[in-house]
């Protein structure tokens, strides 16, 4: 009996840590908009000015895990689609892909139900569907696959918390006339289950 209430004591005592931490995992959802700007690197013998590049915005949408590594760093992998749109040479392109950023999440400061965290790590982007007007498709061509990097911080509350992150890209987003994807994201995000 003695041994019984010793090992519920330690029980009791590691679950009251874990909570103090924050679960092991949590699950949330999440959505919110983007500002595409499209970085022009290799235009062949066209010129920035015939190639002029403006920002528009998108939607983005998914869901996200928290597993806690090492208090006070969690692993937060996140899928979610996102629209992706700018202007290039007056003609409106627009990528929608599916994003798999897996990143690190540090707990920068808590009080009480408020939580303030920065993060940051890479992401995959997979391309599912484009809209390239007919006058671009001898210029550019969106590539499947593309590589960028995302840090920014967010603050929780509750069981809600907002981000706002910038993401540069690692390699050329497109064919023909190259270019990289750098994207403003803010999102709002509400936390399924887990502390």
């Amino acid at each position: 009996m003695k041994k019984f209430f010793i090992a519920a004591l330690l029980a009791l005592s590691s679950t009251a840590f874990s909570q103090k931490e924050g679960s092991f995992i949590s699950l949330g959802i999440k959505t919110g908009f983007n500002s595409t700007k499209f970085r022009l690197s290799d235009l062949g013998s066209y010129t920035t000015d015939e190639w002029k590049t403006e920002s528009k915005t998108g939607f983005i949408y998914g869901g996200y895990a928290r597993i806690r590594f090492s208090h006070p760093f969690y692993l937060q992998p996140e899928v979610y689609f996102s629209e992706k749109r700018f202007v290039m040479a007056n003609s409106s392109l627009t990528a929608k892909t599916f994003d798999i950023p897996i990143l690190l999440n540090m707990r920068v400061l808590t009080l009480g139900p408020v939580r303030i965290h920065g993060l940051a790590g890479p992401v995959m982007s997979v391309v599912r569907k484009d809209r390239i007007p007919d006058d671009m498709k001898d210029y550019v061509d969106f590539k499947n696959r593309t590589w960028t990097f995302q840090a920014g911080a967010g603050i929780d509350i509750l069981r809600f918390d907002i981000d706002a992150r910038y993401e540069w890209g690692f390699n050329e987003a497109t064919k023909g006339i190259g270019g990289k994807t750098d994207v403003l994201t803010i999102t709002a995000g509400y936390r399924l289950f887990g502390h």
